[in-house]
């Protein structure tokens, strides 16, 4: 595509006027960011080309690009260039993890023109950022409305291992940032984002080295704030544009550190963790029994069984915990845990079940995240369902979902006060039950005349097991025998997933 000289007359709108009374709109803008968006990272194709666009008076929206129309403008796009815009769609922004704010969003139609322009035809910034302080993520924490940027100085970068990510087998690199007044905070960048840092970037270039990190979300983990990329997260390193000059000048009194290369131990595999110290549910009551009196107590387990029974109707099946630690907070909005009134507090799954191995049964509770891939809903379209007329049995009638469902389960004995617990470190896999139809079970039939030549003998009608990958998840699981007392042993200690 040959750059033009702008015609100002064909330019007559900017980002801030646009709204959805029309669709004339003609605008110039710079893409500041470009990133492709995988529903499923074995796709071949984009599902959608993602950008953030800046123009002249500094406006940023977010555009992208439906799948559909992906081939017509991958090879007419470049991150970085400035293009005048028309015939596109403005729509209501009703998404999530956006990179800037604005209500609306553009989307790209077979329609749309774009028309590459000449550098100097606008006057518009090759970046902007919205960069918060890294003493001040705790507002942002499993926030995902937009997501967050930080700018800090690199003092530490982890080799890059493989590890189960989001059901996937993905790269990881943790890299170690401080900000003017030495705060540190980790930040883990996942799968081709582990590549945004090369091993030797302590070598090359200029010291020190100021970054600044876009769309990453903050998570807390053993009480610390962290961050974590996404799909369309950017790094850049020591750009010359005012913040970070800025923030060299901020560091005038804090001593220079070097890059620490930091070496760790590649995790074990998914395989390897799901058969790990496997325990039937009568070895695991004996363990929890004998309590510290029993070394193995303090290890780590894995357990196979099936949820036999949900004990909504007796203990219910959320709560409203702290953003911070993710502990109940009290009637009264106070995180006991915390001793604060928690700014965010977000409601959580919390099941009792009774699950079964076949030969013996354990009460335990599910939370949060495992809750939620076992059922296939969020806390929020259940809390909605739960408001609607004759909500309650709606939600009951969901959550008898889990029922017949097998769990591979990670499982631990903590010794926490004066209550001896297992909790359930992660979820690794979920078989689910269905039960073969007439149709499903002629088509098999049929494949079996083909393949051996012969009728197949009689069989009656069974159910079959299909299985569906979960990743790795945390959650919380206490054993009881009975159901209530160890609802009322959760509520007392406020557990967390």
């Amino acid at each position: 595509m040959t750059p033009k000289t702008l015609d100002m007359e064909a330019t007559k709108n900017y980002i801030a006027e646009l709204d959805t009374t029309k669709r004339d709109w003609t605008i110039t803008a710079r893409v500041t960011r470009m990133w492709e968006v995988r529903y499923k990272p074995t796709n071949p194709t984009p599902d959608t080309i993602d950008m953030v666009l800046l123009d002249e008076q500094g406006s940023q929206i977010q555009a992208l690009v439906k799948k559909a129309i992906v081939s017509h403008f991958k090879d007419r796009l470049q991150e970085g260039r400035i293009y005048t815009m028309t015939h596109f769609n403005v729509g209501k922004n009703n998404r999530t993890r956006l990179q800037v704010e604005n209500e609306y969003i553009i989307w790209f139609t077979s329609f749309t023109s774009v028309t590459l322009q000449e550098e100097s035809s606008a006057a518009i910034p090759f970046h902007k950022f919205n960069l918060r302080p890294i003493d001040d993520l705790s507002e942002r924490t499993n926030k995902i409305d937009v997501l967050t940027e930080v700018i800090g100085q690199l003092i530490g970068v982890e080799n890059k291992i493989t590890q189960n990510h989001d059901n996937n087998t993905d790269q990881r690199r943790t890299i170690h940032i401080q900000d003017e007044r030495t705060n540190k905070i980790a930040v883990t960048l996942w799968g081709q984002q582990a590549d945004l840092v090369a091993d030797d970037v302590a070598e090359n270039g200029a010291q020190p080295k100021i970054v600044i990190i876009t769309a990453t979300r903050v998570t807390m983990f053993k009480g610390n704030y962290q961050l974590n990329s996404t799909g369309g997260t950017k790094l850049y390193i020591n750009l010359e544009i005012p913040e970070v000059e800025n923030f060299k000048k901020n560091m005038t009194d804090v001593p220079l550190q070097e890059i620490l290369h930091i070496e760790v131990t590649q995790p074990e595999s998914l395989e390897e963790a799901m058969t790990k110290n496997r325990k039937t549910i009568t070895e695991l009551q004996q363990i929890y029994m004998e309590g510290e009196e029993n070394q193995e107590a303090k290890n780590t387990y894995t357990c196979v069984a099936k949820i036999a029974t949900i004990h909504d109707q007796e203990c219910g099946w959320m709560y409203t915990s702290c953003n911070n630690c993710k502990s109940k907070i009290d009637e009264n909005q106070y995180c006991n845990k915390c001793e604060d009134v928690p700014e965010f507090p977000t409601d959580r799954y919390r099941l009792i079940a009774t699950i079964d191995d076949g030969i013996a049964t354990m009460t335990v509770g599910i939370f949060d995240k495992d809750v939620k891939k076992i059922i296939g809903k969020p806390i929020t379209s259940m809390v909605k369902i739960y408001n609607q007329d004759n909500g309650p049995e709606k939600v009951a009638k969901e959550l008898q979902q889990c029922i017949g469902k097998k769990c591979t389960m990670k499982l631990k004995v903590n010794d926490k006060g004066y209550i001896q617990e297992l909790t359930a470190i992660k979820v690794f896999h979920i078989e689910t039950e269905e039960k073969r139809t007439p149709q499903r079970r002629g088509k098999e039939i049929l494949r079996e005349i083909k393949k051996e030549g012969q009728p197949p003998k009689k069989q009656k009608m069974h159910s079959i097991t299909t299985t569906e990958e979960t990743p790795i998840i945390t959650a919380g699981t206490n054993t009881n025998p009975e159901p209530v007392q160890l609802h009322d042993q959760l509520l007392h200690q406020g557990q967390s997933s």
